[in-house]
């Protein structure tokens, strides 16, 4: 019996969509699920750290939620050029 191949669905926008003075909610998640966030210390760690990277970027962060796999951010390009697919990678 041959193994059934997961296939993705294209789910994501044009490039130029990410960039520029737009909200933005983003999804990240854990590597694995791992539910690191539930060591108070991470959390405080992660939240320090997307402070840093998003006014390096030009973003800023309105709100967040951090749970024990993943964490949710409504995030605001500051600038023409703020651009979503640096920031992330930046931050993960």
């Amino acid at each position: 019996m041959a193994a059934l191949e997961f296939k993705r669905k294209k789910h994501r926008l044009d490039r130029i969509e990410y960039v520029g003075e737009k909200w933005f909610f983003i999804t990240m998640c854990c590597e694995h699920r791992r539910k690191i966030f539930l060591i108070k210390d991470k959390v405080g760690w992660v939240i320090e750290f997307l402070r840093i990277e998003s006014n390096k970027n030009q973003f800023v962060i309105d709100t967040f939620c951090v749970m024990p796999d993943h964490l949710h951010f409504l995030a605001l390009g500051t600038a023409p050029i703020s651009n979503l697919f640096v920031f992330a990678k930046s931050f993960k």
